[in-house]
């Protein structure tokens, strides 16, 4: 009887497949993702991000659009979208949502949260880079001013 074992390790971005034959050489093979990420973080991206309103009444609807560029092919991947108010302390995440890119490097974030205290708050999208490619983030500002 022929007993094998396969055992797959992640170490930082390498990872790969090992398997064990009793008797034999080890065969260690890299993953297809590694192989498909020869240059981890080598393409630099910009990310651009768009409110539909910088100045907002508390509840009224707003939107965002996040778009991924790079020099090189389109990126893939997500964004994170966080609102962010400044406290003694530093900041705090008061809300945050992630999206996957679209086949041309867009997210639209249709409901950004706007039920807040008036107040100016800090809007961040972040793209968490994939693969290759680079993270980038962009930040813009949303004032939440009291219903009428």
């Amino acid at each position: 009887m022929i007993k094998k074992a396969a055992v797959k390790a992640t170490v930082g971005t390498a990872a790969a497949s090992l398997l064990f034959l009793p008797g034999a050489t080890m065969v260690a093979a890299p993953s297809l993702e590694l192989m498909a990420c020869s240059y981890p973080d080598s393409v630099v991206t910009t990310t651009e991000l768009e409110l539909a309103k910088s100045v907002v009444r508390r509840g009224e609807r707003n939107q965002a659009r996040v778009e991924v560029r790079s020099s090189g092919p389109t990126p893939r991947g997500e964004v994170r979208l966080t609102i962010r108010k400044d406290t003694r302390n530093g900041s705090k995440v008061v809300w945050g949502r992630t999206k996957g890119l679209n086949q041309n490097g867009v997210a639209r974030f249709k409901r950004v949260k706007t039920n807040l205290a008036p107040d100016t708050y800090e809007v961040r999208a972040q793209y968490l880079g994939k693969c290759r490619f680079r993270d980038s983030s962009d930040t813009d500002f949303m004032t939440v001013r009291p219903r009428r």
